[in-house]
């Protein structure tokens, strides 16, 4: 069935099946006109929007008989005819009363009446139609946060080009990217001891609380997991611009089901230049969705699921010019010697 857009008053717009069928006055089966109609679920509220009531200055329509007798009170419409339809079924009898009174208009299905009349009250009704699709969108216009996707700079630009040209996958299916470098690692500078300073600082804090042994562990399954590793001895002599060490801090969340103490590492720690890590790195673009975007979602099926990567960020390896800049200093207890 052939269906086409319909559209009416501010702009409402919806889609309708497409129907044909004959109209024809009961009485003169052989008078006919063919009317193409699109279907819709209601054509209009009921109409008249209240009772009708026919004035004593309405005498000359006293000997009319009308094509629906009941006009006067409200009812249900069946059909809509266009212009086109009705011009076809008027005839040449039209009488006119005095002002304020309806014209009588004669068609082939019989009298009908049209025109302003007086009225001593004045019943006003106001609807609103609005498009659910439109609505949504202005909503969605007016809420939405400026998007980041649209705000990519073109440094953002060149980070995602970079990823895409130079990652590649190990034979585990483990992430290996390159560092996205505007600046040469040599401008850093030397930031091995102030790495070992704040070490030590913090093993002492953390055995004054009794609570070295647990980040021991966390430490250790770096190493476990493959996400650290010791610098091979035929490293330990590379030259100072070639390397970098970040300094290392703990953070504590009692909250946490599964693990409640993370090893955070500065890359954002200044040298003696006046350069960190992240000084020499370009920024690239957010990557996840807006918070609004996933709270909508979250609302749009029945079943929401939530899902966690295990440790993602660390399963990413780097490349090996990219773990000589992320070096970092431990010892198992005072007594070791410190480990790279």
């Amino acid at each position: 069935m052939e269906s086409i857009s319909v559209s009416g008053i501010e702009g409402l717009s919806s889609y309708a099946a497409i129907s044909q069928f004959t109209a024809s006055p009961v009485g003169n089966p052989n008078w006919k006109i063919g009317v193409t109609a699109a279907i819709v679920p209601k054509v209009t509220a009921d109409l008249p929007v209240k009772p009708i009531p026919f004035g004593l200055n309405w005498d000359h329509l006293s000997d009319i008989s009308l094509f629906d007798p009941a006009s006067d009170e409200p009812g249900h419409i069946d059909a809509l005819l266009g212009i086109d339809v009705f011009i076809g079924c008027l005839l040449k009898g039209q009488l006119a009363g005095p002002p304020g009174s309806p014209t009588a208009f004669e068609t082939v299905f019989g009298c009908v009446l049209g025109g302003l009349i007086n009225s001593s009250t004045c019943n006003t009704s106001h609807n609103s139609v609005s498009c659910l699709n439109d609505a949504i969108c202005r909503f969605w216009e007016i809420k939405e946060p400026p998007s980041d996707k649209l705000a990519c700079s073109m440094e953002g630009h060149a980070v995602i080009q970079h990823f895409q040209d130079k990652h590649y996958r190990t034979p585990l299916a483990r992430f290996v990217v390159p560092l996205p470098r505007k600046l040469n690692i040599a401008s850093i500078g030397e930031l091995k001891s102030q790495a070992i300073r704040r070490f030590l600082a913090l093993e002492r804090n953390l055995n004054s609380k009794g609570k070295f042994s647990e980040v021991e562990s966390v430490m250790l399954e770096y190493l476990k997991l493959g996400h650290a590793e010791e610098v091979p001895i035929k490293d330990f002599d590379k030259p100072t611009d070639k390397v970098f060490y970040l300094p290392m801090s703990v953070v504590y969340k009692d909250s946490c089901t599964t693990t409640k103490i993370r090893a955070v590492f500065d890359a954002s720690a200044k040298s003696m230049s006046g350069v960190s890590l992240n000084d020499t790195l370009l920024v690239g673009p957010t990557v996840h969705p807006p918070l609004l975007d996933v709270l909508s979602r979250f609302r749009c099926f029945r079943i929401p699921l939530s899902t966690d990567v295990s440790k993602m960020y660390r399963a990413i390896e780097l490349e090996n010019e990219g773990k000589n800049s992320h070096r970092y200093v431990w010892q198992s207890s005072p007594n070791d010697m410190i480990r790279d």
